[in-house]
């Protein structure tokens, strides 16, 4: 049996639905997207707190899921969580103009705050560097 051309079902009740879905039209709400290959949730204020779509790992060539979670708002306090290849990334404040962030890969883990410095712990040389960039001191700390 077929319905509008977007809206296939076989004899087992199995449905094939083609086209954007949105749960409902305005409020919280769940966007699934097939041109954009995304599922996504919006809220209420029209603010996208969730996504999730494919990205191509720059490490491997291969497709991965990259997916988003945002506390809410695109303001400077806002807390974001990435999860995307290998890699995850916690960041505040807006992409733009992060105000801290820190990446937890595979063999690497880094904490920087804008203005303060960085520390990062590198499994492939076991070693942690520091740099306060408010003094300008570095160090480095190895076996």
């Amino acid at each position: 049996m077929e319905g509008n051309r977007n809206i296939s079902w076989d004899a087992w009740g199995n449905l094939l639905v083609r086209g954007i879905f949105e749960s409902n039209k305005d409020g919280n709400r769940v966007i699934i997207d097939p041109q954009a290959r995304s599922i996504k949730m919006i809220s209420s204020d029209n603010f996208e707190v969730f996504s999730l779509t494919f990205t191509t790992d720059p490490a491997t060539g291969y497709i991965t899921p990259r997916m988003t979670l945002k506390s809410g708002t695109d303001s400077p306090d806002s807390n974001t969580i990435e999860i995307l290849g290998r890699s995850i990334y916690l960041y505040t404040g807006t992409f733009a103009d992060k105000l801290t962030e820190t990446v937890v890969s595979d063999d690497n883990i880094s904490v920087w705050k804008k203005g303060k410095g960085i520390i990062n712990l590198d499994a492939d040389t076991a070693s942690i560097k520091m740099i306060n960039y408010e003094t300008g001191k570095e160090k480095v700390l190895a076996p």
